[in-house]
């Protein structure tokens, strides 16, 4: 028990110092010279997660709302930015409060992992710590064009240590192979990984529950079930891919168990599924039916079993046999991981098909307790055919991991000026009310949002994939900028609106407006070389 114990616990310390290396390597923070460090592939996102702490940890989001389009609820899942938000609140360094949070949570995740494996291999250790490498090292089949092109002597090794980027990024370069199946969707979305690390730990409460016949008191599932139910607050696709997990496990078995948590769970994540379900369009809706994923359209047969096969690798054929090796519980577990990717190939369950990448995640994830359990199981056989089956599994399921792991450990950094480097963010930021509303080019790294202030309509992107009318917003704001007169600067102020913010270069900046009628109708409060911005 006490060598357990010390064993665990180096273990979890191990996990926690690599997480704080994986998430510390994809967002930082310079405060001697006041920017942000953003990891190129986290771009994207980053721009979103960043203004969504901003706005909790010192602007006025209560509601809370978008800061990108206030006046709506904030139909996103934002409870991992809320608790980074409150601590920058208290003073905590905005990248040690998000890298602390996702370190915690992927360690969590890791480890829920480990005790998954050992309870389905019968107490294996090793089995347990397989299953985190092969999380840590995902596997598909982009090792055969890097290895295709390396070097075939010695300098192969300062390749591998120096390998730059990611060689296959589909959907975006036109890949077949998607980034999707690398670190990065975890490195991006980071609630992604608090989702998981619940939900892993909610599965392995009820594998135990759920074996045997001792009773559980029903105020346990009730628990469990408020915790699936708050889940959604998290990340609203994995706790709603939870709920079918544990009717995977429950159902036929504990019914009244079963009635009992999801009932639960419902009941408190249906405010928030009201607001999600209240942003879809009839035409969205309609939309729901969307199969093959990000197979290669036009969509047969072949394409989306060699998209699968690039993606998934060697675990296309190593999960069917893994089915066969496992547990009743195992194999129930199996068939909703296998529904989770049945619904990803079929539905698309957000704005964008890509988005169906957090169900084929969390599929994936919960299979590497019962890959990693098949392979041990063969080293344990007698025989050289057995060692050598096994030795090329594992080289065909890692290969690709540890090159796309040097990519993170070589990629470089983009640098956004934060305030007061940003003389106008330290304006905002000093002489704006933090409930204050602009209108304002809606850039990817926007100083208004990231100082938590509001911009009454943000980038494109960061608008559309929660569901809100873009278009609607930004004809109407058009209409007040073209006609900008007493009656339409009452209009805006009846939306909150305080400020209008124009930038210098009109390039990226999507509305017209007269520049001698605005100077005569609203003031000047602040202006440099860059941007001018009108008080209504």
């Amino acid at each position: 028990m006490v060598k357990r114990v010390i064993g665990d616990a180096i273990l979890i310390v191990v996990l926690l110092l690599f997480s704080w290396w994986l998430m510390a390597k994809s967002f930082g923070y310079d405060a001697g010279t006041s920017q942000f460090r953003i990891a190129r592939h986290e771009v994207g996102d980053f721009g979103l997660h960043i203004s969504l702490i901003r706005s909790f940890a010192s602007g006025q989001n209560r509601g809370p709302e978008s800061p990108f389009f206030p006046g709506r609820p904030l139909v996103y899942h934002y409870a991992v930015d809320w608790l980074a938000g409150l601590l920058v609140r208290i003073g905590i360094r905005i990248d040690f409060a998000l890298n602390g949070i996702s370190a915690l949570a992927l360690t969590i995740l890791l480890y829920g992992l480990y005790r998954l494996a050992i309870l389905f291999s019968n107490g294996k250790k090793v089995v347990g710590l397989l299953s985190i490498v092969l999380f840590v090292l995902p596997g598909n089949l982009s090792f055969i064009d890097i290895l295709r092109e390396a070097p075939k002597n010695f300098s192969f090794f300062s390749y591998f240590w120096r390998f730059p980027d990611y060689i296959h990024k589909g959907p975006f370069d036109g890949s077949v192979i998607t980034i999707y199946s690398t670190l990065a969707p975890y490195l991006n979305q980071r609630h992604l990984i608090a989702g998981m690390a619940i939900a892993v730990w909610v599965i392995w409460m009820i594998v135990g529950w759920s074996d045997g016949n001792k009773r559980i008191p029903d105020s346990r599932w009730i628990i469990v079930g408020l915790l699936l139910g708050a889940a959604t607050r998290v990340h609203v696709v994995v706790a709603a891919s939870t709920g079918i997990m544990v009717m995977a496990l429950l159902l036929g078995k504990r019914n009244k168990a079963l009635i009992l948590l999801v009932g639960t769970a419902f009941l408190v994540a249906i405010p928030h599924l009201i607001q999600i379900i209240s942003m879809r369009s009839a035409t969205s809706l309609g939309q729901l039916w969307n199969p093959g994923y990000l197979a290669p359209q036009p969509l047969s047969w072949a394409s989306w079993i060699m998209f699968w096969i690039y993606n998934l690798g060697i675990f296309v054929i190593l999960i069917p046999c893994a089915y066969r090796l496992t547990s009743e519980a195992g194999r129930r577990l199996l068939i909703g991981a296998g529904l989770l990717f049945l619904i990803a190939n079929t539905v698309q369950i957000s704005y964008r098909i890509e988005h169906n990448h957090s169900l084929i995640n969390f599929a994936t994830a919960l299979s590497l307790p019962f890959i990693a359990h098949l392979i041990v199981s063969w080293w344990q056989k007698r025989g050289i055919a057995w060692r050598i089956l096994t030795v090329s599994t594992v080289f065909l399921s890692i290969t690709s991991g540890l090159f796309n792991l040097m990519v993170v450990k070589n990629d470089y950094q983009l640098i956004i000026d934060d305030a007061p480097k940003n003389r106008f963010m330290q304006w905002i930021t000093t002489k704006t009310d933090s409930g204050s509303v602009f209108i304002a080019e809606p850039a990817l790294y926007d100083p208004v949002v990231l100082t938590g202030r509001k911009n009454y309509l943000g980038h494109e992107y960061y608008v559309s994939v929660m569901g809100y009318d873009y278009w609607s917003r930004r004809k109407q704001i058009d209409t007040w900028l073209t006609s900008f007169n007493q009656n339409t600067i009452a209009e805006m102020k009846k939306h909150s609106i305080r400020y209008v913010v124009i930038p210098k270069e009109r390039k990226d900046f999507q509305y017209t407006l007269d520049n001698d009628t605005m100077d005569t109708l609203a003031r000047v409060v602040y202006r440099d070389e860059s941007v001018s911005v009108y008080e209504l």
